[in-house]
């Protein structure tokens, strides 16, 4: 584990300085390497598929998602310079960064459950996006993936921090971050923000992690933020939304969902569907869960 690289002045850690006391996870130095390369006038894809293919671990998982519904490729692929020329670089690397991410925590029971539930939900945001005609999936699916990753590392360092969770989601008083705050100092989407910027995630998708549980109208008009933020903020509540409903139906969750009752006029109004139509939508994401679950068991 590495700590905070972000300079001391940085606001965030200036309005809560405990935050500079958590270790985050280290990514790889390819990706660093990686991305230096993209970043040149003219990018080498040689040079960048071997600095890929060199990490086993990380090829090979980047080959298994490409392969996966999330890209439907009619044949399969076989190299990381395969998949580039199939995807385009831009794509590519946005699904490297979030393998690498998922991959930097480690392993164990703890991360397998989380990291399944956040495939569960990244997976649906596909299908989302689809039914939408949103064209940034890969966008999309590597926020869904990768937005609660503060969340696992809170559970990774304060060892009470689950079960203080389960107890306050059976008899909520605060909201989760205001919550979080008083308890420990920090929030986990403070922590997800910075994990997300020092793993050089898209600056988009960083904004949308720090403030995906504010309410939807705070963002959308309190705040000088571009569209693209907006929009990739209202399609993860409806995910979020979903995926509470299916685990309400599955697993007998709690049923209230506070943050959508609150938010969904707003999301709904800003994505141009009706309440029919979103319910409608919603009934097709939860079959497409429940089959999902289904096939695995």
């Amino acid at each position: 584990m590495q700590t905070i690289t972000l300079s001391s002045s940085h606001p965030l850690l200036q309005a809560k300085p405990l935050l500079s006391n958590i270790p985050l996870p280290p990514h790889p130095e390819v990706l660093r390497k990686v991305l230096d390369e993209y970043r040149r006038p003219a990018p080498d894809l040689m040079r960048i598929a071997n600095l890929v293919g060199a990490d086993v671990c990380l090829s090979g998982a980047v080959i298994q998602a490409v392969n996966s519904p999330l890209y439907g490729l009619r044949s399969a692929v076989t190299s990381i310079l395969q998949a580039i020329n199939l995807l385009g670089l831009r794509r590519l690397l946005l699904l490297v960064r979030a393998v690498a991410l998922r991959n930097g925590f480690g392993q164990g029971g703890e991360c397998e459950r989380f990291w399944h539930s956040a495939n569960e939900m990244a997976q649906t945001s596909l299908l989302l996006a689809e039914r939408l005609g949103y064209e940034e999936k890969e966008e999309l699916y590597t926020l869904t993936l990768s937005h609660d990753c503060g969340l696992l590392l809170m559970m990774q360092h304060f060892p009470d921090y689950k079960t203080r969770l389960i107890q306050s989601n059976a008899a909520p008083t605060l909201p989760l971050t205001a919550w979080e705050d008083e308890y420990y100092g920090l929030n986990h989407t403070d922590l997800g923000f910075l994990i997300c910027t020092s793993w050089f995630l898209p600056p988009a998708l960083c904004h949308v992690v720090a403030f995906h549980h504010k309410p939807f109208s705070e963002t959308r008009h309190g705040r000088r933020v571009v569209e693209k933020v907006v929009t990739l903020l209202a399609l993860l509540k409806m995910v979020r939304h979903v995926y509470a409903r299916h685990r309400h139906l599955t697993r007998g969750d709690l049923a209230d969902d506070p943050e959508w009752a609150q938010d969904s006029a707003g999301v709904l109004l800003h994505l141009g569907l009706s309440e029919p139509d979103f319910l409608n939508l919603r009934d097709e994401l939860l079959d497409h869960l429940e089959h999902a679950v289904h096939d695995e068991g």
